[in-house]
């Protein structure tokens, strides 16, 4: 489902919620209702996608839930005035103005939205994903700057790589699993969308504050010239600085967010060619390992901690493109693959390997134990007949 949520802050706070999926609005009105205490009612109905309010000027109340709950928010032209009010809820049955303001809100917000979700569900039924139909405008809504597509692609599970034809033994067979794949492309999707929450927020943030200078300015301007107010101007200066900052910031975190779309449409990629294995990335042994992963990446491996070697199973493979030390190598009770002269490619804190490299490097180890067995047996053999 798709929530809109209408909120009339004061002593007694009114709240509506509106579901798209079936057209209803369900009322509530509570007195001395704190900020925290409706987030916690809202959050049981599922994921809130806009805030909306009857006023011009976004009351701070709710600017704080739309901020903690992640929702975009919705503000009209201008207050909506009461008769507008009683039209817009005639066929609807509240208890008292507080809950008529909240209902008149969230309706103006779905007729705000109304074309362009409808327009989302022409495109996903003409690409046959209707299913996705909640998530896809949720995070439309939250992300008008991203194309359709794009969302599509992020939102849809991808299908998953046929292993290769040429049987590789246990150990390389299991360490990439579906699963393991899906978790990778669900912790890309999670990151993205907290860049995506923060600089929706930041957004915000720097509207709300353009406003409040725009305001501070046009009062100095109307005071006398010559008797300029001290604090107003320090007051001034600080909005302006902190104004500033904020573009800074929102800045910063475009550039993350261009950053990381980048870096998931590259691991996206990769992940549709059954070339590679995608292993998790550590930069040194001195925290232990888990027990989820039994191929692990490690950036220095003689970097540890005798905690971390006692970690270690027979279970787990462990890359590295450090040379290992003799001493480490006699503690390791695992399988230790040298990858220093061997292709490797780390985005944030997955490396990805090729495949076949992969199996040869696996080769080399039964090769080699092959002729040390072959060699014992043979001088076992010569210190018999002596």
């Amino acid at each position: 489902m798709v929530l809109f949520i209408g909120v009339d802050p004061g002593t007694t706070v009114g709240y509506a919620i509106f579901d798209t999926d079936d057209g209803k609005i369900k009322l509530f009105s509570k007195k001395e209702l704190s900020a925290d205490y409706l987030i916690q009612k809202l959050e049981k109905y599922g994921k809130i996608s806009v805030i909306a309010t009857d006023k011009k000027k976004l009351p701070s109340f709710v600017r704080t839930i739309s901020t903690k709950l992640g929702a975009i928010i919705f503000t009209p032209k201008d207050d909506i005035l009461v008769k507008e009010k009683v039209s817009l809820t005639k066929n609807i049955d509240y208890k008292n103005s507080h809950e008529r303001d909240a209902a008149a809100a969230v309706i103006m917000a779905f007729f705000h939205h109304k074309n362009k979700i409808n327009e989302m569900y022409d495109f996903l039924s003409k690409n046959d994903k209707q299913e996705l139909a909640n998530a896809f405008i949720d995070a439309s809504l939250k992300s008008p700057d991203l194309n359709y597509l794009k969302i599509l692609n992020l939102l849809e599970p991808k299908p998953e790589i046929k292993p290769t034809k040429k049987p590789l033994k246990d150990n390389l067979t299991r360490t990439q699993t579906p699963d393991e794949k899906n978790i990778l492309i669900r912790k890309l999707q999670k990151d993205n969308a907290k860049i995506i929450k923060q600089n929706i927020y930041l957004k915000e943030q720097l509207t709300f504050l353009k406003k409040r200078y725009e305001n501070l300015h046009k009062k100095t301007s109307s005071r006398p010239k010559e008797r300029p107010n001290k604090q107003l101007m320090d007051i001034l200066t600080m909005k302006e600085k902190r104004i500033m900052n904020l573009v800074k910031d929102l800045s910063f975190e475009k550039k993350k967010s261009t950053k990381l779309s980048a870096q998931t449409d590259r691991i996206i990629k990769l992940m549709n060619d059954n070339k590679y294995l995608f292993l998790l990335t550590l930069p040194d042994l001195r925290n232990p390992l888990p027990k989820s992963n039994q191929t692990i990446f490690i950036e220095d491996i003689n970097v540890y901690t005798e905690k971390a070697i006692k970690s270690i199973t027979s279970e787990h493979i462990l890359l590295s493109p450090k040379q290992i030390t003799k001493k480490l190598r006699k503690f390791l009770p695992c399988i230790y693959l040298d990858w220093s002269n061997a292709f490797y490619e780390t985005i944030r804190d997955i490396t990805v390997v090729k495949r076949v490299d992969y199996e040869n490097k696996f080769n080399a180890i039964d090769d080699f134990e092959g002729i040390i067995n072959d060699y014992q047996d043979k001088r076992r053999t010569e210190l018999s007949s002596e």
